[in-house]
């Protein structure tokens, strides 16, 4: 049902772009901190864990076991990752913050009177899909 009383509503509450940056700058860091515990697209932690080899790999900050140029075993760092600062190894939920990278890829890209628009790289947005749970 709809009642109109006559009376135009418009512009009744304005906000301005530094409330929405605010608003914005909140919903980001909720993203992040909810991802950190496991929660994506649910209310609740995924309850899916990571392959045994990945986690083993994550639990090591993704170092394999190589050798040196006298055949001495030491630590070796996977080659996509050479160079990359490994940020978290936990392994008990999947919480996507290996390197940090995909979480500090969420950024805030245009302020609008009515909210924001945020981006994720393409790269990023795929790993995202990764973690969305079965219907």
């Amino acid at each position: 049902m709809n009642i109109n009383f006559g009376i135009n509503f418009d512009g009744i509450l304005k906000f301005n772009k530094g409330f929405w940056v605010k608003v914005g700058s909140w919903a980001v860091n909720q993203i992040r901190s909810d991802a950190q515990q496991g929660i994506f697209q649910t209310d609740e932690p995924v309850k899916t864990t990571y392959s045994k080899q990945y986690a083993e790999l994550k639990a090591n900050r993704m170092q394999t076991q190589g050798k040196d140029v006298k055949g001495k075993s030491k630590p070796e760092k996977v080659k996509s990752l050479k160079g990359v600062s490994i940020v978290s190894s936990n392994t008990s939920f999947v919480d996507m913050t290996l390197t940090g990278q995909t979480l500090r890829g969420l950024k805030i890209t245009e302020q609008l009177q009515t909210g924001c628009k945020y981006l994720l790289t393409f790269v990023t947005s795929g790993k995202l899909w990764g973690t969305k749970s079965p219907d």
